[in-house]
């Protein structure tokens, strides 16, 4: 397996990141495209950076570049929704899924699943 964090450089992921947030609050461009330019931009500003062009190099700048972007993700998922971690039992859907038999065929549902479900409840 491939470790990719050895790939990652710090300064161009913080870097790719600020710049990311700017296409994306500044500049009129689909968001499709923000990965892409990040990968390419990330492989030239870690070139810069290291005075040096080689494969490494700029394999090393497009990784950050594009790990800005999950990183961005990431923190925009847990900033807009914090509590998106905890399940919520809905005694409605529960029901309805009764009521439509969806568990009847297979005789109906497990202790296990009982005991999950219950513990969904409180």
């Amino acid at each position: 397996m491939i470790d990719f964090i050895k790939y990652i450089d710090m300064g161009t992921l913080v870097f790719c990141l600020v710049v990311g947030f700017m296409i994306k609050n500044i500049l009129p461009i689909n968001n499709k495209y923000i990965p892409l330019i990040l990968g390419i931009i990330g492989a030239v500003a870690c070139s810069v950076i290291s005075k040096d062009i080689s494969i490494d190099i700029i394999t090393m700048g497009a990784i950050s570049g594009l790990a800005s972007t999950g990183l961005h993700q990431t923190f925009r998922q847990f900033i807009d929704n914090p509590t998106n971690k905890t399940i919520k039992f809905d005694q409605a859907l529960y029901e309805k899924n009764i009521a439509e038999n969806s568990f009847e065929e297979d005789g109906g549902l497990s202790e296990e699943d009982k005991k999950m479900l219950d513990s969904m409840k409180g």
